[in-house]
């Protein structure tokens, strides 16, 4: 980090350091106008990027969100990642092809799963599914055969309303009345 840069952020400290919730258009507009001032780096790159992303580590864009967006996290290398409790809806694609995914917990609050969401997720493992009624679209999980576990809220009629399709073959399925599969 350039030594210009890390004088700026220490003069800053206080509002850098402050709950994201509690930073305001003024304190950002201010941060804009201390970094413009500044020599010898240019303010546009600077504020897009040092400042910016300090202020964007700070920030969880799901915090204001009802929905994970549409490849919200695509091709990402997360290998756990736990739905916030007040999401809604799973994007299409929204997890498509991380790798290294290996668990996921969706809460009761997610009523629809979209296609592709959790698709080439190759290392996927564990599921949890909350919700015992959620539209699960029929790509939601397509080559991700390595899914060991599901723990689902509902029981298994349930299961077989919301996930009419095969199952990957060696997939266990932990229902409240009783356990399916594997199916090899």
């Amino acid at each position: 980090m350039r030594e210009s840069v890390k004088q700026f952020l220490i003069n800053h400290k206080e509002l850098l350091n402050k709950p994201i919730k509690e930073i305001t258009i003024k304190d950002i507009q201010q941060l804009y106008t201390d970094a413009s001032n500044e020599e010898p780096f240019d303010a546009d790159s600077f504020c897009v990027g040092e400042v910016t992303q300090i202020l964007l580590k700070k920030l969880n864009p799901l915090d204001y969100l009802t929905s994970i967006p549409d490849s919200y996290l695509a091709g990402s290398n997360i290998t756990e990642f736990k739905v916030p409790n007040h999401i809604k809806t799973i994007g299409a694609g929204a997890f498509y092809g991380c790798k290294e995914l290996l668990k996921v917990d969706i809460p009761q609050s997610v009523s629809e799963i979209r296609m592709y969401a959790f698709a080439e997720c190759e290392k996927l493992r564990v599921l949890f599914i909350k919700n015992k009624y959620p539209t699960i679209d029929e790509t939601t999980f397509q080559n991700t055969e390595h899914i060991a576990k599901i723990y689902y809220a509902g029981n298994s009629d349930d299961w077989e309303l919301i996930w009419p399709y095969n199952p990957p073959p060696a997939i266990r399925i932990e229902c409240t009345d009783k356990i399916l599969g594997p199916y090899i």
